[in-house]
């Protein structure tokens, strides 16, 4: 009798750990085909998404410096021009950004709202009306210098951030998460 419940415990034993080596098997393999899956999919994400990025920041780029290159460097051709096309080139950008600020990132994002502001600040403080006898004073013409000064950082900033900004660092997952894919 003790050679046959040796054989019957030998046997479950042996069914137990069988399906054990199965079951284990079967959860690593589903476990690496997600990945797979995870993988693909991140990777046609990238390459779907990557030329509209490139071609969201380049667009944005434009119509930043378009934007520096329309605000007048001095008070005097401000009163002149009456500031007309740096407000419709602030105008434009607006547009753009409803319809293109979520393929930029974040910090590019942050940065054209502060040049939209800056310019539009710039155009309603200082647009004057024709009146060639209006004289502006010390004070006035002071913080329109400083005001300007301002502008033209924020615009720097801004295409510093674009160009930054140009990638997949949003996608790509972080150093310490590679490592343990790979573990």
């Amino acid at each position: 009798m003790d050679a046959a419940w040796v054989g019957v415990v030998g046997a479950v034993i042996g069914v137990l750990i069988g399906s054990g080596i199965t079951l284990g098997y079967s959860v690593w393999r589903d476990r690496w085909e997600r990945q797979e899956r995870q993988k693909d999919r991140d990777e046609h994400y990238k390459q779907t998404l990557y030329p509209r990025r490139l071609e969201a920041h380049q667009q944005a780029f434009y119509l930043v410096r378009k934007i520096a290159a329309a605000m007048p460097d001095s008070l005097k051709l401000m009163k002149r021009s009456r500031t007309v096309t740096a407000d419709e080139a602030s105008r434009q950008l607006e547009e753009w950004w409803a319809s293109n600020c979520f393929y930029l990132d974040e910090e590019s994002r942050r940065r054209i709202i502060e040049a939209i502001v800056y310019a539009e600040d710039l155009v309603i403080d200082y647009t004057i009306q024709d009146d060639s006898t209006h004289r502006l004073d010390d004070d006035k013409l002071t913080s329109w210098r400083n005001e300007h000064g301002e502008f033209r950082k924020c615009i720097q900033n801004t295409l510093i951030s674009l160009e930054k900004g140009i990638g997949m660092k949003h996608v790509e997952k972080p150093e310490k998460e590679k490592q343990a894919d790979k573990a």
